[in-house]
């Protein structure tokens, strides 16, 4: 019985990989990005560039991923899809159940990936991931993008990694110009509550509030 895109989606999604101390891939790059390739195959996007596009930072001292096992997994992901993409977009079973094509843009926000800083400040990871996984929701369930990146706090970290945090401002106002239509953002573009603006909010920050 040939394998559907909902088979694929769910084999990827429990899949484990072994821990290693010794240098491994940052587990929370590659947890996220497969779940970005989950979504991918879920709407019938095509997994093979996102793939070759993957780029994860490897890790010491602390747990990563076995090297050889995501590398394995991910041509193992691509050899799969392409089985797929050569038989009908989806087959009439799956039709019923694909998600709706807006899922691409929720499926970008969930893959982007930012420089680790460890020696200048950067912003929290956790935080930064948590906004990202807020916006994917609100992309999708077509809540209010705006709000939700304007009013973002991230904590300032040093000596542990961090986000870059020049890429996350350029991003959610990549975010933010896509949820006003594509139009290109500017501060005249993006008015802010006063309150927002006094507290140094995030797109405060981004557009030159001071």
């Amino acid at each position: 019985m040939p394998i559907t895109r909902a088979d694929l989606a769910q084999q990827i999604s429990n899949h484990r990989f072994t821990p290693r101390r010794r240098e491994g891939y940052d587990m929370q790059e590659v947890d996220r990005f497969l779940d970005a390739v989950v979504a991918a195959v879920e709407v019938g996007l095509p997994v093979g560039d996102l793939v070759g596009r993957a780029r994860f930072t490897p890790v010491r001292v602390r747990e990563g991923y076995a090297m050889a096992e995501v590398d394995d997994f991910l041509r193992w992901i691509v050899d799969r899809t392409h089985e797929l993409e050569e038989r009908a977009p989806y087959l009439p079973d799956e039709r019923s159940a694909a998600p709706q094509a807006r899922s691409a843009r929720s499926q970008r926000i969930v893959a982007v990936q930012f420089s680790p800083v460890r020696l200048r400040e950067g912003y929290d990871m956790s935080e930064v991931d948590q906004l990202l996984d807020e916006l994917a929701a609100a992309v999708d369930s077509g809540a209010d993008v705006r709000t939700l990146a304007g009013e973002a706090r991230f904590t300032r970290v040093r000596l542990r990694e961090g986000y870059d945090m020049g890429e996350v401002d350029a991003f959610l106002r990549e975010v933010v110009a896509e949820a006003d239509g594509g139009r290109t953002a500017t501060p005249d573009a993006l008015p802010l509550p006063t309150v927002i603006q006094e507290q140094r909010g995030l797109l405060s920050r981004i557009f030159g509030g001071r």
